[in-house]
């Protein structure tokens, strides 16, 4: 339990490497260091997916309802925007609860490595929003995306399964069963801490009500225009930094805590983010961009917390 537990933690820290290879942002040089190592994510995401998800989609159309797959993904548990409805859905009601969204964020790796994955590949799209143009244009691509999730099955369930059962010297039914179990039991817990780990760095930094476009909006833009004409201040205000100092968190987030200035340099190594970090806060402050930094990751994930609970009980924004 000990050893999935901790596989599970430093696979969360290996896929800072996967998620600085997904922007080129490992070697600026060598595009093949870059593909290869993106495959750093293979313990929290199919890598794959993650370039047309992520890298793509997520980062050119932040929060936006029609164009981010990322407020889609777990629509049959949370309600993370009011265009989803209410009535839609009755599990909706229970994320006003933290131990709720607690509980359906150690799911978050399952459907990021094989359930998302599996309708990616069979639809060749995700949700519509972003096409699986690498599998269009190479059916290698495609095997090597649906390989991805045996490869996951294979060391996350059956690797502790078989390793439990090859420990018990006494192979009787009942000895063999519980040995079953236990690993079953470290394929669990590998997978919720992964789970945990991913929700508790990535949705806090999106996911508040001062970072919906639909929900707040602080500049004079009109909400229309808003992506059209400032990429980068859509950016800034969909986006949440915390402990922006702190090298303590920075380690533990994989550079998350500076999600604004990452959002705004994806090419930029997440190690390098805290240099720049000071100039965007000033010049956000110069032009008069909203720029939040949250001062605890406790604070930030409140704010969360708050969001969701604000949605279990309001109704669609027509």
């Amino acid at each position: 339990m000990l050893g999935s537990l901790s596989f599970a933690l430093f696979g969360w820290w290996m896929g800072a490497l996967g998620h600085d290879a997904g922007h080129f942002a490992v070697s600026h040089s060598n595009p093949a260091i870059n593909e290869l190592c993106v495959w750093g994510m293979s313990l929290l995401c199919n890598p794959v997916m993650w370039q047309h998800q992520h890298t793509y989609a997520h980062h050119s159309h932040t929060n936006h309802i029609d164009h981010d797959p990322d407020l889609h993904h777990f629509t049959k548990l949370l309600r993370v925007h009011r265009r989803f409805t209410l009535e839609s859905n009755s599990l909706y009601m229970y994320q006003r609860n933290p131990i709720y969204v607690i509980f359906a964020y150690t799911l978050v790796v399952f459907g990021t490595c094989l359930w998302i994955p599996l309708n990616f590949v069979l639809e060749q799209s995700l949700y519509g929003m972003a096409d699986f143009t690498d599998g269009k244009r190479s059916k290698f691509r495609q095997l090597v995306a649906a390989l991805h999730g045996f490869f996951y099955l294979g060391v996350v369930f059956l690797a502790p399964i078989i390793s439990c059962i090859n420990t018990v010297e006494n192979k009787t039914i009942t000895s063999l069963r519980l040995a079953f179990m236990h690993g079953l039991c470290c394929a669990v817990l590998h997978i919720a801490t992964s789970g945990l780990m991913f929700a508790f760095f990535s949705q806090i930094n999106h996911l508040n009500e001062k970072s919906m476009l639909l929900e707040h909006i602080t500049t004079q833009q009109s909400k229309a225009s808003l992506f059209k004409d400032s990429w980068a201040v859509s950016q800034i205000e969909t986006s949440n930094n915390f402990c922006a100092s702190s090298g303590f968190w920075h380690i533990m987030s994989n550079g998350l805590n500076l999600q604004i200035e990452h959002h705004l340099f994806p090419s930029v190594n997440h190690c390098h983010l805290h240099i720049i970090q000071p100039v965007v806060e000033q010049t956000c402050k110069e032009f008069n961009v909203q720029y939040k930094s949250y001062s605890t990751w406790s604070e930030i994930l409140q704010a969360t917390f708050a969001w969701l609970d604000q949605l279990s009980r309001q109704e669609e924004l027509h």
